[in-house]
């Protein structure tokens, strides 16, 4: 299946290439650019979470940082405040 050689044009040169070779290397062309595109995301997301903790170590260090609770608010998060939702 799909071994028939197909016309494949480059911009500058036409070669004869089988179609099933178009498909898999059209796929993992595909691969690699959205596998890039993730790992750039990724990077690119540790960076800002690597700054946003350097800014909060900064501000806590400060002290101009209320680390208190604020009253009500916290019963949302715990399993029985689930039910109030």
């Amino acid at each position: 299946m799909n071994v028939d050689t197909v016309p494949v044009n480059f911009g500058f040169d036409f070669v004869s290439i089988p179609l099933i070779l178009v498909i898999l290397g059209c796929a993992l062309i595909g691969g690699v650019v959205v596998g890039s595109y993730g790992i750039f995301r990724q990077y690119k997301l540790q960076k800002q979470i690597k700054n946003l903790n350097a800014e909060l170590a900064k501000l806590r260090d400060a002290g101009s940082v209320n680390m208190e609770p604020i009253p009500g608010e916290s019963d949302l998060f715990t399993p029985e405040g689930s039910s109030q939702l």
